[in-house]
């Protein structure tokens, strides 16, 4: 007898709080508004912006030769995988930048 009431009113509750979960997120549209959409949708993470900048330095870094300032810019890419990775990606993303700079490579704009 105890199953028979209790197996409908879980059930039941557990639709009615999917559904009102549902209903109170709404969408990003209703949250922030079509301009917030709009520069959400066009704004990179920083941590992909981290990410896209190591594979740049990585790229340009193949097949060149090693010298002081070279060796420098790879201590700065390190340091910055580290900082990118430890959730402190502003940082990061200024020693790529530096680190790039240092091997006379011009970031790559990101979309």
């Amino acid at each position: 007898m105890y199953a028979r009431f209790v197996t409908p009113v879980v059930a039941g509750l557990m639709v009615l709080s999917t559904a009102a979960y549902a209903a109170g997120t709404g969408s990003q549209v209703e949250q922030y508004g079509r301009g917030g959409q709009m520069r959400a949708a066009t704004l990179i993470e920083p941590y992909d912006h981290c990410v896209a900048l190591q594979q740049q330095f990585d790229d340009a870094m193949q097949g060149g030769s090693k010298t002081a300032m070279t060796q420098q810019a790879s201590e700065l890419r390190t340091d910055a995988g580290k900082l990118c990775g430890g959730n402190q990606q502003e940082a990061g993303i200024r020693k790529m930048q530096q680190a790039l700079a240092d091997i006379g490579v011009t970031p790559k704009p990101m979309d």
